[in-house]
């Protein structure tokens, strides 16, 4: 409990809407009542959800015209300590960013901003921040029945500060969101403000019905293994050939094998790499002996030119020859006489001679170098045929051995090695099943012994003892509000709400239920801050006095104008008792004109337009 120490909170200071080259949009607010009244459509509700909205809510505010060109909000808040934080926050959503000081400081250091996530889960987010400035940081309440305790959450709390027009009217305790969910967490909440205690120190039992179902679940499952266990076991124990006197035998066989295996497969594996090696000589041998086969035919038809030529040359030879042991006389061929013949015409049978016999001595010369050259061919040819028929004779023998002796070896050594593991296999399956078995019947023993109900415990809740002092406080304020000249305020548990002269809040009319609600927040808020357990200390109501729309068949029809009066005084008069933000379609009374903080929408050309600056066009 925080009553000794010193106050804890914060106030609200300024709410400022910002837009690239629009006039910012901004509320200022001071300690003790704010009033901002004035027309519909100029931006109360829109303000109430900005401010919601910064201080992490999930839903962003509802656009409206008038805000269609302003992107970020800023929130001013002042601890109780003095010191001001400004929260901003981007209007289409994201995280909130934090820094000490005004906003106008604010406003030029982007460096100096602190980033907070928008909810309760994130490390650091602007729940832990606020509720922190609170005094309410690690505290924990409680979440449903079961006992589940969840970190506290200003969004929780939120609902008891903030109070829209639709949630003021609503008929359900202010205490709690729209949706029918996390009312335990509110009502835990709420308990933790007024006695300073949290529920930190529960610890969560299990559900009964939810541990006998787990336990007889788990038992079932258990019961299914030891049966297919047993039957496993029992199939293995009727067909199994191999003792326990045998397992030591087994087991150095399989040593034996293992290692004659492993022998074998190495032979193996070296022989078939020997393979490998010779048949890529075999091939390299036999191109070589390809190419030789070829060079050695091309010589053979080079030979055959040159004897083609020399035989040439030689019938060329003996033609002059010839020639020149004629002499002079009569043609042979036309019976010219030797005085008749042109011999000038004739080249001398001696020259064509020479010339026959020259050629003829080149061509044996080069007849004689290819035959050297056929002669080394041959010679390689042969060496690489002699050569390729070893290795054709190595590759032959190596794949025998393969085949007959290698290979054979490492299936048989395998089949036997197969066959003995799965003798021995059997036997180790069994032991196996034997120790999952045990285990098992283990593992069901406990449970037997596991208890089936668990502790019953109970819970602090929120009481109507615990509200009395509360509902005194309502009580009070109803009274001077002149709802009535005398009233009785009691706290209905089952609800979370108030009952007033024996009669439910929520069967009241509109106007009257936003009346009591309004009183419901700031009595609640009175009282925790008189106790000094955490309240913020400040409320923002919306409407709670006229409801902007027609009343329903069941309303109890307007409020009276001395109740909205008193409603004020009252309030004004009470500045000490924390800060009231109240946004209304009526204004208060020129006396608390004067005394409050008091903004006036006139949702015309004359004074303010409303929360956003509206230029007015004829």
């Amino acid at each position: 409990m925080m009553n000794g120490s010193a106050r804890r909170g914060f106030e609200l200071r300024e709410l400022r809407l910002c837009g690239p080259g629009q006039v910012p949009g901004s509320l200022v607010f001071a300690s003790g009542l704010n009033v901002i009244e004035g027309s519909s459509d100029t931006g109360k509700s829109y303000a109430l959800s900005c401010i919601d909205f910064v201080m992490g809510s999930g839903t962003p505010p509802e656009e409206i015209p008038q805000a269609r060109l302003y992107d970020v909000a800023y929130l001013c808040i002042q601890a109780a300590g003095g010191q001001l934080y400004t929260l901003k926050r981007a209007l289409v959503g994201g995280k909130i960013g934090v820094f000490r000081g005004r906003i106008d400081d604010a406003l030029g250091a982007d460096d100096e901003w602190e980033v907070l996530g928008e909810t309760t889960n994130a490390k650091e987010s602007v729940s832990g921040f606020l509720l922190g400035l609170c005094g309410l940081d690690d505290r924990r309440v409680r979440k449903n029945d079961s006992g589940t305790t969840q970190e506290a959450s200003f969004r929780v709390l939120s609902k008891a500060l903030l109070v829209d027009e639709e949630r003021i009217i609503a008929k359900r305790s202010p205490l709690y969101g729209s949706q029918n969910t996390g009312n335990t967490a509110a009502a835990s909440t709420i308990r933790m403000l007024l006695t300073g205690i949290d529920d930190s120190g529960i610890v969560q039992p299990e559900d009964p019905k939810t541990s006998a179902g787990r336990l007889a679940g788990r038992k079932e499952a258990i019961e299914g293994l030891l049966e297919r266990d047993q039957a496993a076991l029992d199939e293995l124990l009727e067909n199994m050939d191999v003792t326990p006197e045998l397992v030591s035998e087994l087991e150095a066989k399989l040593r034996e094998l293992g290692e004659l295996s492993s022998t074998a497969l190495a032979d193996l594996r070296a022989a078939e790499s020997k393979r490998r090696k010779l048949v890529n000589q075999q091939r390299e041998q036999r191109g070589r002996l390809d190419e030789l086969d070829g060079m050695l035919a091309r010589a053979s038809l080079l030979d055959a030119h040159y004897e083609s030529d020399l035989l040439r040359l030689e019938s060329m030879g003996e033609s002059s020859y010839l020639l020149q042991m004629y002499g002079d006389k009569s043609c042979d061929y036309c019976g010219a006489e030797p005085e008749h013949q042109r011999h000038a015409d004739a080249q001398a049978p001696e020259s064509t001679l020479r010339a026959a016999q020259a050629e003829a001595a080149k061509v044996q010369r080069l007849r004689a170098e290819l035959r050297i050259a056929a002669d080394q061919l041959s010679t390689e040819q042969r060496v690489f045929a002699a050569s390729l028929g070893e290795i054709d004779a190595a590759i032959q023998e190596i794949s025998e051995e393969i085949e007959v002796a290698l290979a054979p070896k490492v299936r048989a050594t395998a089949n036997e090695l197969r066959a003995i593991q799965g003798s021995y296999g059997a036997f180790v399956r069994v032991e196996q099943l034997r120790d999952q078995i045990d285990s098992l019947k283990s593992q069901m023993l406990d449970l037997d012994a596991t208890p089936d109900k668990g502790e019953k415990l109970e819970f602090i809740k929120l009481t109507a003892n615990t509200m009395s002092d509360v509902c005194s406080r309502i009580r009070a304020l109803l009274i001077a509000w002149r709802v009535a000249d005398d009233i009785t305020v009691a706290f209905d548990e089952k609800s979370a709400d108030l009952v007033v002269n024996g009669r439910k809040r929520t069967s009241h009319g509109k106007g009257v239920r936003a009346v009591m609600c309004a009183g419901y927040v700031i009595g609640l808020m009175q009282e925790a801050l008189g106790a000094n357990t955490g309240h913020p200390g400040f409320v923002v109501l919306d409407t709670p006095l006229n409801p902007y729309k027609e009343a329903d068949a069941d309303d109890d029809g307007e409020v009276a104008t001395s109740v909205k009066d008193a409603f004020y005084r009252n309030l004004c008069s009470s500045s000490a008792l924390g800060q009231v933000v109240v946004f209304e379609n009526v204004a208060p009374p020129a006396d608390v004109q004067a005394s409050c903080n008091h903004v006036h929408f006139s949702r015309s050309s004359s004074g303010r337009y409303g929360f956003l600056p509206v230029s007015m066009r004829p």
